[in-house]
């Protein structure tokens, strides 16, 4: 009977934010050429770091999503300032 309360119960994997991150990192990339790349760049950032964290603790099993989502994330944040700045100087 002791032996069975002390069996660890297998939890489900809570991969949901690395999936949210991977969603909005793709849709940062698209929008990347205007400043609504850079919102959804710096919130998959957050959600990539929260997914992360998941990944780190063990409550997570998706852990090349988390690092798929900030790479799109930092691509798209890169783009976005890319073009920031060149509109900047077409106008100057």
């Amino acid at each position: 009977m002791t032996e069975q309360l002390q069996m660890r119960t297998r939890r489900t994997p809570r991969n949901g934010l690395g999936i949210g991150a991977l969603v909005l990192g793709i849709l940062a990339l698209i929008t990347s050429v205007s400043l609504l790349g850079l919102l959804f760049g710096s919130l998959t950032v957050g959600l990539s770091l929260a997914a992360w964290d998941g990944v780190v603790r063990g409550e997570a099993t998706n852990r090349r999503t988390t690092i798929v989502a900030m790479v799109l994330a930092v691509v798209a944040i890169i783009i976005g300032l890319v073009a920031l700045a060149f509109r900047v100087w077409l106008i100057f």
